[in-house]
């Protein structure tokens, strides 16, 4: 049996996919918190606009339990609207041996765009359960920014 997997999840958003980009890589502490707990983002993210190699740190719930990932951005294209973060501490670390973000925003005709996120991952042992609990928490905020951005276009 394999330990790779992927887990993945497309949802279609009413903001425009550069200011979800924005919000979500280059502003990520500006995101509302819903499962997750706060982003705490390395000095260069706070004073410029993200690039590859920088670092944030993730408060989440699972289980009732606060638990902290920390994840650097491997990749950023702002053309296509995608990123890719690796986690390289935290909590993640302990049933995974690799686990990656990744976000791809993909505009249509029309003013809306789909968020596609994929979590991809290699389990420590067969045992490990596929982190759906983290594709939720994902999807969850994905909506929460949504909503926040759609609102603040309105007034």
């Amino acid at each position: 049996m394999s330990n790779y997997g992927k887990v993945e999840v497309a949802i279609e958003i009413k903001a425009g996919a550069d200011e979800f980009y924005d919000m979500v890589v280059h502003r990520p502490h500006h995101v509302p918190n819903n499962k997750l707990d706060g982003v705490a983002t390395n000095q260069a993210d706070k004073s410029s606009s993200a690039k590859v190699g920088s670092i944030s740190s993730w408060k989440y719930f699972q289980d009732g339990k606060a638990k902290v990932s920390q994840e650097m951005i491997e990749a950023l294209d702002s053309k296509k609207h995608s990123a890719t973060w690796k986690v390289v501490e935290g909590e993640l670390l302990d049933d995974y041996k690799s686990f990656k973000f990744i976000l791809q925003i993909i505009t249509t005709p029309n003013p809306k765009a789909t968020v596609h996120v994929i979590l991809e991952y290699e389990k420590m042992h067969d045992d490990v359960a596929d982190p759906y609990f983290m594709l939720q928490a994902v999807t969850d905020n994905i909506k929460g920014v949504d909503a926040q951005l759609f609102t603040q276009s309105r007034t």
